[in-house]
């Protein structure tokens, strides 16, 4: 027997959030009605007024649940983009349809998005279209294109495989573009996050590795 929604004592588990309900379906799909209640029965039976996560039950299944189960639907975005180096020693201006992605294909396999990246300064305002993100993107490149650098792939910062090593430019200028963005974006009435933000956004805060990320370009 499938299930297509929860009854209303959720097995026994502890449902918290939509999150928590689509991850407990899925759950129940893979090993069962009768081996879920059970394994629920057995740790409530001596601590009934505290029901047992959603997550602890996957442990003692040892099953992982496919983001695409509980992630939702995300609607398509269009971003310009502003990644500052931690160090300091430049950031790169661009546009995409998902920035995480993106800032994640700049690291090397072992490291993470706060190693290479200030989390906090670099941030991303999202547009309507793309004709106009992608507008505002070349407006800027062309307005501190004499603030261009050498991309960081030379000092080994980032994969020689990541491209776009043309659209580093002087972290000097920084509080410039970050002014030129938030122009754009008043002009637009359009959300801006940092990436502290947009980690946080998808349970990832400091913990994004490259191919992590399963979300849509």
């Amino acid at each position: 027997m499938e299930f297509t929604e929860l009854p209303a004592d959720h097995f026994g588990a502890l449902v918290e959030n939509e999150k928590d309900a689509r991850r407990l379906l899925w759950l129940v799909n893979q090993v069962g009605e009768q081996k879920l209640r059970a394994s629920a029965a057995k740790r409530n039976k001596y601590y009934p007024e505290s029901k047992l996560f959603v997550s602890v039950l996957l442990k003692r299944f040892n099953l992982k649940v496919p983001v695409h189960v509980y992630e939702p639907v995300r609607a398509k975005t269009y971003m310009v983009y502003l990644l500052l180096l931690r160090d300091g020693s430049g950031m790169k201006l661009g546009f995409s349809g998902d920035w995480l992605s993106r800032a994640c294909s700049f690291l090397h396999p072992e490291d993470r998005l706060g190693d290479l990246f200030d989390l906090q300064r670099s941030q991303a305002v999202y547009f309507d279209s793309e004709t106009q993100a992608r507008n505002v993107e070349e407006h800027l490149k062309k307005h501190f294109a004499e603030s261009r650098v050498e991309s960081p792939v030379r000092r080994g910062l980032i994969p020689s495989g990541s491209s776009g090593h043309g659209e580093w430019f002087d972290a000097s200028r920084y509080d410039d573009v970050v002014s030129a963005l938030a122009m754009a974006r008043s002009h637009a009435a359009l959300q801006s996050v940092c990436l502290t933000e947009a980690l946080r956004q998808t349970d990832q805060l400091y913990d994004a590795k490259p191919g992590d990320q399963q979300l849509p370009m």
